[in-house]
């Protein structure tokens, strides 16, 4: 899945949120993102993590072989235009 800014940044936001909590501080504490992050032993960011794992993916789909459904769909091209304002 393709993530633009908007998503990649609300991701980021969830993930300190989901770690902030876990550490038991709150926003009023005032702690920053990377004490929290060394606090709770984070070493990448849940951004870093996807596209490891997408790449992963890929290299995994590249060596299917040629008639297997996941190469077939990821080596397709749609020639269909959609219409504008979409």
């Amino acid at each position: 899945w393709v993530q633009n800014r908007r998503q990649r940044e609300r991701l980021l936001a969830v993930e300190m949120d989901f770690w902030r909590r876990s550490a038991g501080c709150s926003r009023r504490d005032e702690v920053r993102n990377n004490d929290i992050r060394k606090r709770m032993g984070v070493e990448r960011n849940i951004l870093e993590i996807i596209d490891t794992k997408a790449l992963t993916w890929y290299g995994h789909v590249r060596r299917m072989g040629l008639g297997r459904l996941p190469r077939v769909v990821m080596e397709s091209e749609v020639d269909v235009r959609r219409k504008r304002g979409r």
